[in-house]
């Protein structure tokens, strides 16, 4: 629910798809092979990543990652907590800088109301495949999208886990689009929920 890094999504500056990311190969390798132990790789499963076209662009193929980015269309998904409108400011979508991120260059805002939320990047292209789009810190999308070159954005890396692999960690509640824990419906009360050990 943090940003812990600060990344360009591409760079040189030239036309660029997800799986060929720079981003998406630090992702899968650096810090897949930094973050983790090896036990909670063995519990990182690998998902099919389907990026779809945006605004016109080209799209991205699609790839298997074991860490990966949200989509557009994954930030409009009630499931996930987020509201359907990208252009809405909305408390699910804001993420704040952890300070490993500012202090690799991430943009953090200052104002009050949204002191620490920073830039994050998107999976999904904007209007020219020279651009990713980014959620801003206000948590609405920047529907044009951002050169990929641009190296004060931070990243939200995502990640599937089997559950069933480990005791290190058990399943928490949801959150809904207005930022508030869902418990699950079989719990009375909050219980501390654990999580794997994350960089700081």
């Amino acid at each position: 629910d943090r940003n812990l890094d600060c990344q360009a999504y591409y760079s040189p500056y030239y036309n660029v798809t997800w799986g060929d990311s720079e981003l998406c190969k630090w992702l899968n390798k650096t810090f897949y092979n930094t973050a983790f132990t090896d036990l909670e790789q063995n519990a990182i499963t690998e998902t099919k990543v389907i990026t779809t076209i945006h605004e016109g662009t080209d799209g991205s193929p699609n790839s298997r990652n074991k860490v990966y980015l949200l989509s557009i269309e994954d930030i409009i998904n009630s499931q996930y907590g987020f509201i359907s409108d990208v252009d809405k400011k909305s408390k699910t979508r804001e993420s704040k800088n952890t300070s490993y991120a500012q202090f690799c260059g991430a943009w953090t805002c200052t104002d009050e109301e949204y002191e620490g939320n920073g830039w994050w990047w998107l999976r999904s292209l904007g209007d020219s495949s020279r651009k990713a789009l980014e959620v801003n810190n206000y948590g609405y999308v920047v529907n044009q999208g951002v050169y990929a070159c641009y190296g004060n954005y931070a990243v939200r890396p995502v990640l599937h886990l089997n559950l069933s692999s480990s005791d290190l960690w058990e399943k928490a509640g949801k959150i809904n689009s207005e930022g508030e824990v869902v418990l699950p419906s079989n719990t009375s009360s909050p219980s501390p929920t654990v999580s794997p050990t994350m960089p700081p």
